[in-house]
């Protein structure tokens, strides 16, 4: 029982909760972010948003071929490097933005690092859960990941500025995800995921 539980729910719940983090940090932060952003820089509303779905697009494009990456490397090494990167993009790299180009190559940049976050949480799921189940639990992750921007980053960034609330972005990937992922997350590939054949 307690094998089970470490080989499979453990890591699993590893998976949702690095997933809900980057979803908030990366994707519900810029709720918050955006005004603020907008309002210093005087930057055009259409293109802002124009980087941010091209941000999205990115991760939805990357997920099919990082699959590989997961498949080669493990669950623990995409987790980590795509919730390390993503922690420093966000600490070391918004804050010190001044160009709307800047902030769209770093927009992209976190598409990737976000699709390998996705990618090694969906390898979990499916390992444990039907196609329909793993959907839904890697949608209620990210969904999750609200839950966390609304009260801790929105606060963060209305109490003080933009860039405190980008930086405290970065650090829960940095301090909370990338270890949990780096202890919880299964370094190799044990397996095919349910239904699919060896």
């Amino acid at each position: 029982m307690n094998r089970a539980w470490r080989g499979r729910v453990v890591p699993g719940i590893t998976a949702s909760f690095c997933l809900a983090l980057t979803s908030a940090a990366t994707v519900w932060s810029g709720r918050p972010l955006y005004s603020p952003l907008k309002a210093e820089f005087h930057w055009p509303a259409a293109l802002m948003t124009t980087a941010g779905l091209a941000s999205l697009g990115i991760t939805a494009f990357s997920i099919w071929w990082m699959r590989d990456f997961v498949d080669r490397m493990g669950e623990r090494r995409a987790a980590v490097t795509g919730c390390l990167w993503s922690g420093l993009l966000l600490l070391l790299g918004l804050p010190n933005l001044t160009h709307l180009w800047q902030a769209s190559l770093l927009l992209l940049a976190l598409g990737l690092t976000r699709a390998a976050v996705l990618s090694a949480a969906w390898h979990e799921f499916r390992r444990g859960l039907a196609p329909r189940l793993a959907l839904g639990a890697a949608a209620l992750s990210a969904l999750a990941g609200l839950l966390i921007a609304t009260p801790w980053i929105a606060q963060v960034t209305y109490r003080n500025s933009w860039r405190e609330g980008a930086a405290f972005s970065g650090g829960i990937l940095l301090i909370l995800a990338t270890p949990f992922a780096y202890i919880l997350m299964p370094g190799t590939d044990p397996g095919p995921p349910t239904g699919e054949p060896a």
